[in-house]
């Protein structure tokens, strides 16, 4: 399938740039075992699949960083919103 069949966001998020590289993943290994490849193509082919994982793993990586951040910037906000609470309700 060519690549313009895939379809894309107008701003992908870092969940769609993850599917994306999966799709692509899945594509390759269905390509590869449905066609006769030398060992030269295999090679080749081995080397793009292990770069798009490593790829993969900072994507999620980088998603898990960011939840998290985010899930401290939401407890920071309650314990915040807590306080003030606390503070109004004494005045």
């Amino acid at each position: 399938m060519p690549p313009a069949s895939l379809p894309t966001a107008p701003n992908p998020s870092l969940a769609d740039e993850i599917a994306l590289v999966r799709r692509l993943l899945q594509r390759v290994k269905a390509l590869s075992d449905s066609e006769d490849y030398g060992l030269d193509d295999l090679l080749k082919l081995l080397n793009s699949v292990s770069l798009a994982g490593s790829r993969m793993a900072r994507l999620l990586h980088t998603e898990a960083q960011l939840t998290k951040k985010e899930d401290l910037t939401e407890m920071l906000n309650r314990t915040l919103a807590q306080l003030l609470d606390e503070m109004d309700s004494e005045r």
